[in-house]
């Protein structure tokens, strides 16, 4: 009976969070964890959820409690890096992110924000040589981005130029948009 509560506390935190409510997800994970404290795919659910929802302390005590159980889970390791980097803890975060890194590398999400950090710590080629792993991996606007910052701060134009274009055809947001003005702004490439 019990697990069958699980699994409906579960699979209503999941629908929560495809509705957008992240507080209600983060209760019924909740709700999940109490009923179940052994899982810590629960541990890890309700870290995720209250990441979500802003309550960042809670996110970090419960993917602190599954990790304890299960240390080298990548899924649990890359969630308390994120949380981390919402804090603002990003050494934290990106002395873990290289953990799952070394562990599998080939989870282009978390190459990608690694490359991030490093680029905000000042180690740019570190930082766009992840964000090319990343791009080889899984192709997307956002770290294409990330990449043309990196070439621009490389003082290589021309590939930033490159990877701006792509990244405009292949998204058509605000975001990307904004990217390529400032490029041609920084270029002097007012027209």
């Amino acid at each position: 009976g019990s697990s069958i509560e699980v699994g409906r506390l579960s699979r209503a935190a999941e629908q929560a969070l495809a509705r957008g409510h992240a507080a209600e997800a983060a209760d019924y994970a909740q709700r999940a964890v109490n009923a179940a404290p052994q899982n810590n795919r629960l541990w890890f659910l309700l870290g995720y959820t209250t990441r979500l929802a802003g309550r960042y302390q809670q996110s970090i005590d419960a993917y602190d409690h599954g990790l304890r159980n299960e240390p080298n889970s990548v899924e649990g390791l890359s969630g308390l890096a994120q949380t981390y980097m919402r804090v603002g803890r990003s050494a934290e975060a990106r002395q873990i992110l290289m953990r799952v890194i070394a562990a599998n590398p080939r989870r282009p999400v978390d190459l990608m924000m690694a490359g991030e950090l490093f680029m905000r710590a000042g180690d740019v080629q570190r930082g766009a040589d992840l964000l090319q792993n990343a791009e080889k991996l899984q192709p997307n606007a956002h770290t294409e981005v990330l990449l043309a910052t990196a070439y621009m701060k490389l003082n290589q134009p021309q590939k930033a130029k490159q990877l701006l274009d792509r990244a405009r055809s292949r998204a058509k947001n605000a975001d990307v948009f904004r990217a390529v003005a400032s490029y041609y702004r920084e270029e002097h490439d007012y027209k």
